[in-house]
């Protein structure tokens, strides 16, 4: 978890932990010490992003769709 759940990533940063991403799930016979970074759940926390990034815009895009029925109304 990031220290401070209120602030976005760097898009950099992002990017470079997606790059990394891709480069882990190439190695062969990974297998870290602590269970809690075993691809498995580096794959699922993956998913859960993409599923979290993926509700976000569409709930920005119901919002944006509520403001323009509201100013069509008015």
């Amino acid at each position: 978890m990031a220290k401070n759940e209120s602030r976005r990533i760097a898009p950099a940063l992002l990017e470079s932990d997606r790059s990394s991403f891709a480069a882990l799930k190439a190695v062969a016979g990974y297998a870290p010490a602590n269970p809690a970074f075993a691809l498995e759940k580096i794959v699922a926390a993956e998913a859960a992003l993409n599923q979290a990034q993926t509700r976000a815009a569409q709930a920005e895009a119901a919002a944006a769709a509520a403001r323009d029925e509201e100013l069509a109304r008015e």
